[in-house]
């Protein structure tokens, strides 16, 4: 599969556990948290939970984290990543097996530079998680200028469904 930008990407091997392109969108607006992958040091994978918020206007993910780290240096190292995302969906007929939907997504991370824009991305990401505005408010205050707000640009994405027997 080729994505807009020219980039090849893998198939899911058992089609029939393909989710639909309405289900993936769905399980990103629900997922609480994701795990954005990227490229480390000496060639190390480099895996961090993250929490985020879905636009899907813009096939984008948004989150935050400081100005500095280990996390920044791999962005700016090479911005490709994968992000992955797992809802539990219940157990299946049979009483002890899971079921379970996932979304694998590749993209570009980079750096939100218009302020306002980076503002409006951590409110909707505040909501997400504190549905309280008055708090959401006062938390923004104090935070956003150590805050570094970036954006997950999705290229390719694919979900999956699995009973786990």
């Amino acid at each position: 599969m080729i994505n807009k930008e020219g980039f090849m990407f893998r198939k899911i091997r058992k089609v029939k556990n393909e989710l639909s392109p309405e289900r993936t969108r769905e399980i990103l607006h629900k997922a609480a948290r994701g795990v954005l992958s990227l490229h480390g040091d000496d060639g190390y994978p480099y895996g961090l939970p993250l929490n985020y918020v879905y636009d899907e206007e813009n096939q984008s993910l948004y989150f935050h984290g400081t100005k500095t780290g280990y996390k920044i240096d791999c962005i700016e190292k090479d911005p490709k990543a994968c992000f992955t995302v797992i809802l539990e969906d219940g157990l299946a007929d049979d009483g002890w097996s899971k079921i379970t939907s996932s979304v694998v997504a590749y993209g570009l991370v980079e750096e939100i530079e218009d302020q306002e824009f980076a503002r409006a991305a951590m409110i909707n990401l505040a909501k997400k998680y504190y549905p309280n505005i008055e708090l959401v408010d006062e938390n923004m205050a104090a935070g956003f200028k150590n805050t570094k707000m970036l954006a997950f640009h999705i290229s390719y994405m694919t979900g999956k469904k699995v009973n786990e027997r």
